[in-house]
């Protein structure tokens, strides 16, 4: 917590008045603290308005980020904007035309980071003042535009082309690849930046050969980071093909509309096979089918981070992690199609390197009936998010099936964060929930001595009294969390 002297109270001959100290506390304050602290006296209200300006929001009432109660006035901003490095700009407004404004009496502002909220030829001239200094550059998700035309969308690109220095370009509701005069410069802008997300556009790609497509797409060997969510007017194949132009990627995160058709597995398997960088892989909601993402994961060499939540993923997509990806280092299947407790089991036994995991509905059952067979050999599991359901027909099975769940759990010694019963599916009431109970076994986790967190989802009612206590002493440094004190 910091302190901030009242006004005029700090004696000239403090340290505190040393600007090398003053500067070090910008970070740190935001707001009511950083509006205080430019009260204190005129050193620190020097040293600290840069602070106050490096990011900076001009949005249609004028709010200011930093100073909630009031907006800044149009020779304050005259003053100030070369201390703005980010800029989120929801439309063109007085503020706006400040930061054009040629007076030289004024330093220009030198903006690195600009956050559009819409797409106006009105703003071209704020991303051409600042091309010189431009890293970033994103145009997020908003309603529709009244003014929106092709043309504008032309100069954008033409515009954000002569950008040298750009390296992450974030673009939605943006139409791309029509008419084919806008292909250049799209090209020309993949050609350099390290980052691409594309949000929602419409990207009409045109009916061509591959041989013909392999020419208008080159490499973009500079993209390590690439985004398609739910582009329009273009087929997952065609997408597919775009990616496989960028040779050193290595993060994708993929949404799309449609599926695959059968016939595109061997292509899509020839052309993924060559992605000898890409480790992270993020199919969250994404509308493909079981065999669709196996297609997708099976031929990725260096695939090590998978994330799957809310899709089809199922039988198809666990065999060809267990024949190709083994080497997986985090999984998340959250919300996904069901899982046999013995796919589950053969996931957790083969893939060794496994760090993190999360999984929704596994039978316990099913696990105890394959847990010799298919013993847990993840034991560098750090994070475990696990929903338990369960089916007995007596007491005894309940206690035995129950004792053999808790072994498997109980092998996962440098386990941090536990996750258990927190499925978004509503479980039916014919089936029970595991047990977090000393009576069937909890105890046995005493082995998990790394624990940090331990979280009990909405599955659960609460723990017995005798389960918290034993928390209490066997894991003193953990935070627990319950969905039902939430």
């Amino acid at each position: 917590m910091i302190i901030i002297p009242p006004p005029n109270q700090l004696a000239p001959t403090s340290p505190f008045n040393l600007p090398e100290i003053v500067v070090q506390l910008g970070p740190y304050l935001k707001g009511s603290s950083l509006t205080a602290a430019l009260l204190v006296n005129k050193q620190w209200n020097s040293t600290l308005t840069p602070a106050l300006w490096e990011h900076s929001r001009f949005p249609t009432n004028w709010t200011f980020s930093r100073w909630p109660t009031q907006f800044p006035s149009i020779d304050s901003v005259l003053n100030n904007r070369h201390h703005i490095r980010t800029l989120v700009c929801d439309e063109y407004s007085p503020l706006v035309k400040a930061l054009l404004d040629p007076n030289p009496d004024y330093r220009p502002c030198k903006i690195l980071h600009l956050d559009l909220m819409i797409l106006s030829s009105s703003l071209i001239p704020l991303i051409r003042n600042n091309a010189d200094s431009l890293l970033s550059l994103i145009r997020r998700p908003s309603v529709h535009q009244a003014d929106r035309n092709l043309p504008q969308e032309w100069c954008f690109f033409q515009v954000i082309a002569g950008i040298k220095q750009l390296q992450n370009l974030s673009l939605a509701n943006v139409m791309i690849g029509a008419p084919l005069t806008m292909d250049p410069f799209f090209l020309e802008i993949c050609g350099r930046i390290s980052s691409l997300s594309l949000t929602q556009c419409i990207w009409i790609v045109p009916a061509i050969d591959h041989a013909v497509r392999a020419s208008r797409y080159p490499s973009f060997p500079a993209i390590r980071r690439l985004d398609l969510i739910k582009t329009k007017d273009v087929s997952p194949f065609a997408e597919v093909e775009f990616l496989c132009s960028c040779s050193n990627l290595e993060e994708m995160h993929w949404r799309p509309r449609a599926q695959f058709q059968e016939s595109q597995y061997l292509r899509i398997h020839s052309q993924l096979s060559q992605m000898h960088h890409l480790t992270t892989l993020n199919l969250n909601l994404a509308s493909l089918t079981d065999t669709d993402i196996a297609a997708i994961i099976s031929p990725l060499p260096a695939l090590v981070n998978l994330y799957a939540n809310e899709t089809r993923f199922g039988g198809a997509s666990a065999t060809a992690i267990l024949e190709s990806n083994t080497h997986l280092q985090r999984l998340q299947i959250r919300d996904s199609a069901k899982l046999w407790g013995s796919t589950s089991c053969q996931l957790m036994s083969a893939c060794k390197e496994l760090v993190e995991i999360a999984h929704d509905l596994v039978q316990v059952r099913s696990i105890t009936d394959h847990c010799h067979q298919y013993p847990w050999r993840c034991l560098q599991l750090k994070k475990l998010d696990i929903t338990l359901i369960s089916q007995f027909e007596g007491n005894s099975t309940r206690l035995e099936d129950h004792a053999k769940m808790y072994e498997q759990l109980s092998r996962l010694t440098e386990l941090e964060e536990l996750t258990i019963g927190n499925s978004m599916r509503v479980i039916p009431r014919s089936k029970d929930s595991f047990e977090l109970t000393m009576a069937m076994g909890f105890g046995t986790l005493h082995t998990l001595t790394n624990i940090k967190r331990f979280v009990v989802g909405r599955q659960y009612a609460g723990l017995d009294d005798d389960v918290k206590a034993w928390i209490q002493e066997n894991w003193k440094e953990a935070h627990v969390e319950c969905a039902q004190d939430r």
